[in-house]
């Protein structure tokens, strides 16, 4: 992926995270491609953001990825063929707020740490004041801290919530496929006994 797509890692990078990769139907090259989410950017917080996650929830799946999704049903934009797709854009933006929150969770952890070495300092110099602010800040810093790691908690429960949803859809699609499968091959073999049929009556009248 990071040769196809070019894609630079630089120092402190997080790494890159595929949910799924599917085969994709055959696309013409010379088609146009359009932008679904033309108002957003790849820095924009969906999740802090009401409007941009209006538009990013309420997006249409691209051409591309709900057609190879959707062409197995019979081309149709199927309930739970959508919510499989949808779900994966929910699922992507849930992985990334999850890391978000670490990554700050490990900053306000350190910083905790250095206010609480200033804090030693302070209180070897003296000074009462100055003690009581330092000791205010890292009790502010402290509360944060155990208030976004309870926020991380619930994001970890939620998007295992929604992987299990998720699987849920993708068995339901499967059985569906397979039943449409079934009812073609039932058709095929109803149609060639109709042509059978057929040609026999048509071989008794000239008889």
């Amino acid at each position: 992926m990071k040769d196809l797509f070019k894609t630079k890692v630089y120092k402190g990078d997080q790494g890159y995270y595929a949910l799924l990769m599917s085969d994709l139907g055959h696309q013409d090259p010379e088609n146009e491609l359009k932008a679904r989410w033309a108002g957003l950017k790849n820095s924009t917080k969906v999740w802090n953001n009401s409007s941009a996650a209006e538009e990013y929830e309420g997006a249409s799946p691209s051409p591309t990825g709900a057609g190879a999704v959707h062409a197995p049903l019979g081309g149709s934009d199927g309930p739970s063929s959508k919510e499989m797709v949808l779900g994966q854009h929910f699922q992507m933006a849930l992985v990334d707020r999850v890391h978000d929150a670490g990554r700050l969770i490990t900053f306000m952890d350190h910083r905790v740490k250095q206010l609480q070495e200033e804090l030693d300092v302070l209180k070897s110099r003296g000074g009462p004041e100055a003690v009581a602010e330092a000791e205010e800040r890292a009790s502010r810093l402290r509360e944060e801290l155990e208030r976004l790691k309870g926020e991380r908690a619930e994001e970890l429960l939620r998007r295992e919530a929604s992987e299990k949803e998720l699987r849920g859809h993708l068995g339901d699609a499967q059985q569906l496929l397979k039943e449409a499968r079934a009812r073609a091959r039932r058709m095929d073999d109803e149609l060639l006994q109709a042509v059978k049929d057929l040609e026999q009556a048509q071989a008794e009248l000239l008889g």
